[in-house]
């Protein structure tokens, strides 16, 4: 996987702070695109906010201790999205652990149907659904949604594709 941002980064120790809780690993690996939010790639709510949707990590037994001390910890995140407000909380841009920004064509949210051909390698939504705020499903990419479904379920079903 060729993103900078993936690469495995040192802990900022001195960037500690009184929200942590539990021991940090020396280093990390969290890489991810800015959420949307607006329904605008170019103008994203916040450049600082981490979609959950597509992200890679590199879990260690630390990381995951760590982790599971915000959870058990009452009101320490925003259980309104719990694992992308989760992952913002601890992986903040401020803090110890800040998340990596991947290049934005790893994802979109709020597909067109040229995004494959502009670059884009992922699509984030919510593609069963016909309205999806703040952006609507466009039908070329949800018939396609659909019909890429059915080639994975015919798959693991092992029925041969016609």
């Amino acid at each position: 996987f060729d993103d900078a941002a993936a690469q495995p980064h040192d802990v900022s120790v001195e960037k500690t702070h009184e929200n942590d809780v539990g021991k940090l690993p020396t280093n990390y690996t969290l890489a991810g695109v800015v959420d949307g939010g607006s329904g605008s790639r170019e103008k994203p709510m916040s450049e600082n906010y981490m979609n959950a949707g597509f992200f890679l990590i590199s879990p260690n037994k630390m990381l995951y201790d760590h982790l599971m001390a915000f959870v058990d910890r009452p009101d320490s995140f925003s259980v309104s999205m719990m694992e992308q407000n989760l992952i913002n909380q601890v992986f903040e841009q401020g803090g110890p652990m800040p998340w990596q920004k991947m290049d934005p064509k790893w994802d979109t949210s709020c597909p067109e149907p040229d995004d494959v051909k502009h670059g884009y390698k992922t699509i984030h939504s919510k593609l069963w659904k016909v309205s999806a705020s703040p952006c609507d499903i466009d039908p070329v990419i949800g018939r396609m949604w659909y019909k890429t479904l059915g080639h994975m379920e015919s798959h693991y079903a092992g029925i041969p594709l016609r």
